[in-house]
């Protein structure tokens, strides 16, 4: 599915059926896809009490009273769309708890605070109809697909509410939960475990066959040269998961003062970042790496600046930033491939430091 896509749940007919006063509700499904389905109780206005487990046969389900049952479907990817009570963001999960996470911001709370609108009003016209087959002796019959067709807007009806894909999913690694979220960084909307650290050591070993690819097979002094510039994005990549975590470390309790502090640390300038991170949260980025490989890293982060903003020339910034004074004013920087596996190999253990370190205050 392209991003951005309405989701919806095909082939799905509700019937609440009255025969001589019994009571019974019956769902069917007729697409192709496996969709997922969970219960709630509500009280008469529709207000969700709790998740209700499904039993066995001849078991009787235990849940507040009094109250109506109500089914809640997956869209056709098996995922549930939820609104985040907080920082009202919108992301897609694959399990139904008891709590959810928010995979931006990091909120936990109960279930009922993380539907979406179109589910609340789904579920009050699902009260609302199993109210009226009892109070009047009738049977009704809902197909999901003839609303959905008929209507512009999926918001127009409460019987429809579609869910929308997102940009990445990603599956937890320790709960085995599928997300759905913009961007490519999140927390798992079921255990919390973010997933930092599995995302950017993906990338730095997509760079790592890169560079070996490169170094094999370009032999072009030119290209080679070209194509070290490209695998300087490991400084990139790093520098976004740095800030990444730094939106974390924000929602912790901070002084207004240290709050505004982390908010201004650079990344780029790596050497006193690094410092304020270890001081604040005992998060030490150069954990195993020496005085040499910190400098050459501190250098390659600026080289990488350079290369960002001042087509390759050197300046007085990277000099008093880095103390190399064997590069002039207006220079051309020129990268060599053992710089380049040098730095990727480095950013790849500052990964690792970091998200351990981050992943210990959780």
């Amino acid at each position: 599915m392209s991003e951005f896509s309405e989701i919806g749940r095909t082939g799905t007919t509700i019937e609440f059926i009255n025969r001589d006063g019994q009571y019974s509700q019956r769902i069917t499904n007729s697409s192709s896809t496996c969709i997922k389905i969970y219960q709630v109780c509500a009280d008469y206005d529709g207000n969700i009490l709790e998740i209700v487990n499904f039993v066995g046969m001849g078991q009787q389900m235990v849940y507040k009273q009094p109250s109506i049952l109500v089914s809640l479907f997956s869209d056709d990817e098996g995922f549930f769309g939820k609104r985040c009570p907080k920082c009202d963001s919108y992301f897609r999960t694959s399990s139904v708890n008891k709590k959810n996470i928010c995979p931006y911001c990091g909120h936990k709370d109960d279930f009922t605070e993380f539907l979406t609108e179109n589910q609340k009003d789904f579920v009050r016209n699902f009260v609302k109809a199993q109210i009226d087959t009892l109070s009047k002796g009738i049977s009704a019959k809902i197909d999901l697909d003839e609303i959905a067709t008929s209507l512009p807007l999926n918001t127009v009806s409460p019987w429809v509410y579609k869910e929308e894909t997102q940009q990445n999913k990603f599956t937890c690694e320790k709960c085995k939960n599928e997300t759905d979220i913009l961007g490519e960084y999140g927390k798992c909307s079921s255990c919390g475990k973010h997933n930092c650290e599995d995302i950017a050591l993906k990338k730095i070993n997509f760079l790592e066959e890169k560079f070996k690819d490169v170094d094999e097979n370009i032999e072009d002094r030119h290209k080679r040269e070209s194509e070290w510039e490209k695998l300087l994005r490991c400084v990139s990549e790093f520098e976004g998961l740095a800030n990444e975590i730094r939106k974390h470390l924000l929602l912790l309790p901070l002084t207004e003062k240290r709050r505004k502090e982390l908010k201004a640390i650079s990344f780029q300038r790596i050497l006193g970042s690094s410092e304020k991170l270890n001081e604040w949260f005992s998060i030490n980025i150069f954990e195993g790496i020496t005085d040499d490989e910190k400098q050459f890293v501190n250098k390659m982060f600026n080289i990488r600046h350079l290369f960002t903003h001042n087509n390759g020339q050197v300046d007085s910034e990277y000099i008093q930033n880095t103390g190399d004074n064997s590069m002039k004013i207006n220079q051309l920087v020129r990268l060599r491939s053992n710089e380049i596996k040098r730095i990727i190999t480095l950013t790849k253990k500052m990964i690792i430091n970091l998200t351990t370190d981050y992943m210990s205050i959780q």
